[in-house]
């Protein structure tokens, strides 16, 4: 406490007199103002200098803060018809957990709220990237927040790996630029409409993703709802995926649509992609083209149907007693999923060792969180026509040590997972 401050009170109204704080570590805190009681009319201002970010501290267990925050608040005649808000701020530190660290250079913001409206204006520096913020209102000063409002939102250049604190488990080096734009009205409801352009890799768990460029694309209101997003990888092929919905009710804010279309298209996506989860031993090469179409409804229920193809397929294995490939010249896919059952049919063409067909159905109900029907009937048929050279030791490794001759496959299964 640097002096003394007074305290006053009288019908009309109640007040302080400058009321001034210092840390040891530098800081400095200073408010004092008067309230107005019969009409509740608020005159005040606080300032702060260098205030230690670290006294926040206290309320989180596991995140620290670090770093210094300048600026102030006044409230001019508050609650009067000419009443004004000035607010500015400068901030610079960092957030950290266990030797993680997320640094913010600067942040600034600026907030004017008047009788005319309210504009507002934010800016956070980071080491690699920039983000800033925008907020109009015509609504004058109140005791309640503006119902009406518009509000801007752009990053440039943001490298995602600054904020593997709170991304984790995913790993990413990601590049982002791409602004927001949105619009909040009593009537109109929420309007959301923003774009999204990133590069760079992604890592969860096994999945290894590497993206040379790709866009996102939202337009989102009471009525209606549209994603699309377009990726193009850096092993070569192409993800588009495109998601739409519009009702005749208006929703309520970020309520998502309860029923809808969804398209998502891929084209010769590599297939090491896979590797991780294939059989030690085992290696799938080629590229992976397809696509999902269908609709979500009211409950999550699906009604989907997909198909996809192998082009220029490999399959190889190989152990310390050699290497069996075994060429996949067509092999394609297709299923739909619908009510209580996903049901597909499967055909290869070995290149000049055979081929296969087969078909399945199978009793998994088209829904989020789906579930499986252990007393209901499943099915399955599979015919297979090939020379063997060796691929039966492939699949069934330590089983059969080496084959060959002419396989005639017909395989059929019924029953119920119980």
């Amino acid at each position: 406490l640097e002096d003394r401050a007074e305290f006053h009170w009288s019908r009309e109204e109640f007040g302080l007199t400058p009321l001034a704080l210092t840390s040891p570590q530098g800081g400095r805190v200073e408010i004092g103002g008067t309230v107005e009681v019969s009409p509740l009319v608020i005159s005040s201002q606080a300032q702060w200098q260098s205030l230690d970010l670290a006294l926040l501290n206290v309320w989180s267990k596991d995140l620290e803060l670090a770093g210094k925050s300048t600026g102030s608040l006044r409230l001019e005649r508050f609650g009067a018809e000419a009443g004004r808000v000035l607010l500015h701020t400068e901030t610079a530190g960092a957030l950290s957990q266990k030797g993680q660290r997320v640094e913010f250079r600067d942040i600034r913001i600026d907030a004017d709220w008047n009788s005319t409206g309210l504009q507002g204006e934010g800016l956070v520096l980071l080491p690699e990237g920039k983000v800033s913020a925008q907020i109009r209102s015509r609504q004058p000063t109140s005791f309640s927040l503006p119902s009406d409002y518009d509000f801007t939102l752009t990053w440039q250049d943001v490298h995602l790996d600054q904020f593997a604190l709170l991304l984790k488990p995913l790993e990413t080096d990601a590049i982002l630029s791409g602004r927001l734009q949105g619009r909040y009205g009593e009537e109109s409801g929420l309007v959301l409409d923003g774009t999204n352009d990133f590069s760079g890799s992604f890592l969860l768990g096994d999945l290894h993703l590497e993206a040379r460029a790709a866009s996102l694309g939202l337009v989102w209101d009471s009525r209606r709802f549209a994603f699309e997003g377009d990726v193009l990888f850096e092993e070569g092929g192409s993800l588009t995926a495109h998601l739409e919905s519009e009702q005749e009710q208006a929703r309520k804010p970020f309520t998502f649509p309860r029923q809808g279309k969804v398209a998502i298209e891929w084209s010769h996506l590599d297939l090491i992609a896979l590797q991780p989860y294939l059989p030690l031993g085992m290696d799938l090469q080629g590229t992976l083209s397809g696509e999902v179409r269908g609709r979500w409804l009211d409950g999550w229920e699906l009604n989907l149907a997909a198909s996809a193809a192998i082009h220029d397929g490999l399959l190889q294995y190989h152990d310390e007693q050699g290497l069996v490939s075994v060429p996949l010249r067509e092999s394609r896919f297709s299923l739909t999923w619908q009510k209580e059952h996903l049901q597909g049919e499967v055909s290869l063409a070995l290149a000049e060792q055979g081929q296969g067909h087969g078909t399945f159905r199978i009793p998994l109900g088209a829904r989020l969180p789906t579930s499986l029907k252990k007393e209901a009937p499943l099915r399955g048929e599979l015919a297979v026509s090939a020379r063997e050279e060796g691929l039966l030791a492939a699949v069934m490794p330590g089983v059969i040590q080496e084959t060959q001759g002419q396989v005639e496959l017909d395989l059929r299964l019924g029953g119920t997972w119980l």
